[in-house]
């Protein structure tokens, strides 16, 4: 039981590093309404999923050992991510140029599926995921380990992460903080838009 709760804590504090899907998940809170927030959480969901799995099967090692899969996965991340932070950054100067917020007016709304594909493609692309969950896995997952307790360890990994990224999206859904957000909203999504073309940077340059 103790490896458990030590699983967990790993895991917790992983979900608060400033990653492209941590990020993600505070831009489109901020910028869009809680059904998009969402939707951008379970698309992330999915491919933290598909990369558990991956990891819980043994798989990984087909990646760490194809240098052209490896490779394809790391530029195609970095280029979204890049992606992302170009258009918001095109965002904000449009909206400096031209005011959309008048009387506090909301931002436009992502439709659903744009929402759950920036979430998916986000936490996909990356990965370096898969290779911090199969390292941190490997340490509490033997070879001997029963289907009960792979799947425990993937469901926790899962479950921690949607309670986090859920409870970050309502805070940020409040009155208060959708108002502080609005008054600043340029400089706030310049920054966000400058982290994440770093981060792809970093996934670029990061081997």
């Amino acid at each position: 039981m103790a490896d458990y709760f030590y699983f967990a804590f790993l895991m917790f504090l992983g979900q608060l590093s400033p990653g492209p899907d941590m990020l993600l998940v505070l831009k489109n809170s901020l910028n869009h309404n809680l059904r998009a927030a969402l939707l951008t959480i379970a698309g992330i969901t999915t491919g933290i999923i598909i990369h558990t799995t991956i990891a819980l099967t043994g798989l990984t090692f087909l990646i760490r050992e194809s240098t052209t899969a490896y490779l394809l996965l790391r530029y195609t991340g970095a280029g979204y991510l890049a992606y992302l932070g170009i258009r918001l950054l095109l965002s904000v100067k449009a909206g400096r140029a031209n005011d959309d917020t008048v009387d506090g007016a909301a931002p436009p709304q992502l439709s659903d599926a744009a929402a759950f594909n920036q979430g998916f493609a986000t936490n996909i692309l990356n990965p370096k995921i898969i290779i911090i969950i199969s390292s941190i896995l490997i340490n509490f997952v033997g070879p001997d380990a029963t289907l009960h307790q792979r799947l425990s360890y993937g469901i926790i990994l899962v479950v921690e992460g949607v309670t986090v990224w859920i409870i970050i999206a309502i805070l940020l859904q409040t009155k208060q903080a959708k108002k502080q957000f609005l008054r600043w909203r340029h400089p706030i999504n310049a920054t966000f838009g400058l982290l994440l073309i770093a981060l792809a940077i970093r996934t670029l340059l990061t081997q």
